[in-house]
């Protein structure tokens, strides 16, 4: 475990973590989130990554001004030591139940598939154990743990033959906008 000095990230190490970190079980419930707007997700997920392209720009900025400081250090500096450590503490709410969400999600994708006898006790405990070990290490830990699942589950890459097989070229038409107001914004959130 590399615990060294050096701890600043390589080019692959950012790249498999922010790939893997967005493609985990937002593979599986991302549909499902996304029901409402029937067939024009993908403008979703366009609007997103047009967000993240122009979000970009200020956060590399900020790294780069800021080359020794971690997030919640720049928040305390360019916020003020009180307002910075309240949105430090959102951040760690928000960071805190999205991480309980995801668990749930895997933790009950492993129930109903491979356990099904089982109760989600035993496989909750047994998932934040192996996660406070990786998490333990380091940013580099991290990281790496990202690279190994990339290349332990890029062969599920096949099973995406189904759903291809049963795509309709219509479905990237524009879209028509037949959903309502209230149906786009609770694909937004």
């Amino acid at each position: 475990m590399d615990t060294g000095k050096f701890k600043k990230l390589n080019r692959y190490h950012v790249i498999f973590l922010v790939f893997c970190s967005i493609s985990g079980i937002y593979l599986f419930s991302l549909p499902h989130f996304l029901r409402h707007i029937a067939y024009n997700m993908w403008i979703i997920l366009l609007f997103f990554a047009f967000l993240i392209i122009v979000l970009l720009k200020p956060i590399t900025a900020l790294g780069a001004n800021y080359p020794t400081s971690s997030l919640f250090v720049i928040n305390e500096k360019l916020l003020g030591i009180f307002l910075g450590k309240v949105i430090n503490g959102l951040i760690f709410i928000y960071a805190t139940l999205q991480v309980a969400n995801e668990s749930q999600y895997y933790v009950r994708i492993v129930q109903a598939v491979t356990l099904p006898d089982y109760t989600i006790t035993s496989i909750t405990i047994s998932l934040y154990l192996v996660m406070v070990a990786i998490v333990n290490g380091g940013i580099k830990s991290i990281a790496r743990f990202s690279i190994l699942s990339f290349f332990l589950t890029i062969w599920l890459t096949y099973y995406s033959n189904w759903p291809l097989a049963d795509a309709n070229l219509h479905h990237l038409w524009p879209p028509r906008f037949e959903e309502g107001l209230a149906d786009w914004i609770g694909a937004f959130f």
